[in-house]
Order: C-alpha cells, then structure tokens, then sequence
C-alpha cells in the first residue's frame, strides 16, 4: 500500500508535468553540491522554470500519469526534472552550464508529448527564447510604422529642400 505523502507527490509531480511545456531528464553524477545549486538558481532566475531530484520509480509513475511514457526508459540512475514553460529557455542554460560543468548529462526531454534526445535539445537552445521572439515580433511589427513615419516626413523634408535650391537660384539669377 503506497504512502500518502508519496501518492500526494506523484499527483503533484504530474500536474507539474502536465501544467509545463517540457520536461528535460539529466543526470547530475558526479556534481557538486554546490554546482547543483548554482544550476538550481540559474534555473528558476527566469522564472517558469523548476528542477526537482526525484525517484525514478515516482518519476515513472508520474510520466504515466501525464502520457510521458517516453521518459520512463530514460530513467536509471540519480537524475533531475527541469520542468519548464518556455521550452527554450531552460535547454539554454542547460546547455550553458554543461560548457563549464561536463559531467551534467543532458539525458534528453519530452515536448508536448514526444521525446527529444540530447542532441534535439541542444539544437533547441540554439533557438531565440520567448522574450527574444516577442522582441523580434515587435520589431516587425514596428518596422511598417517606422517606414511609414519616414516616408511622411521625407515629404515635407524634400519640399524643404526643393525651395531651399529654387531660393538659391533665383538669388544667383538675381546677382
């Protein structure tokens, strides 16, 4: 019979799961527990992101519960759950972090259900981020204005110019 605590954890974990956009699995032998934390607090700096060190046999009952069944082979030995809802942004750091730190192992993640190994996860840090997508869609959307702005201030600007050269000619004219 399963504890409560442990059965109130599993639900809680897959509603995590559930509730976030990836689910990244790695494999922190070898870390110190100081790296751990330092990772931790890159990790949740954003905001939207969370790591958790949880059991493999709750972990796997959670990836069940959620549809994630992809995962549950992937889990053997100590690992950890990054859970986040910017699916970009959480394999940015965990991929900045395994620069200096070599023994983090990406093992791979689950996005919307399908499984990414580590080298899809790698190319999906080198996307733009949430923020930098929005920056980027701003600007486009700004750039039709801009354009506009200047093109309606080129008018009064070379009408300005054009009576500028006519003054000066009829004054050369004049001389």
């Amino acid at each position: 019979m399963p504890r409560p605590e442990k059965v109130q954890f599993v639900e809680d974990l897959a509603a995590q799961m559930s509730q976030n956009e990836i689910s990244i699995l790695v494999n922190f032998t070898g870390l110190t527990v100081g790296a751990i934390n330092n990772l931790r607090r890159q990790l949740e700096a954003p905001g939207g992101i969370s790591m958790q060190v949880v059991k493999n046999t709750l972990a796997r009952l959670a990836c069940q519960k959620v549809g994630q069944e992809a995962m549950i082979d992937k889990l053997v030995g100590p690992n950890a759950l990054i859970l986040g809802e910017d699916p970009v942004t959480p394999a940015k750091i965990l991929m900045d972090f395994a620069k200096t730190n070599p023994k983090l192992e990406i093992k791979g993640a689950v996005l919307k259900g399908r499984w990414l190994d580590s080298d899809r996860v790698t190319a999906l840090s080198k996307l733009p981020g949430l923020q930098e997508m929005r920056a980027q869609v701003a600007g486009v959307l700004a750039a039709p204005m801009r354009n506009l702005a200047s093109a309606l201030a080129a008018v009064p600007r070379g009408l300005a110019t054009a009576l500028s050269a006519l003054k000066d000619q009829k004054e050369k004219q004049a001389a």
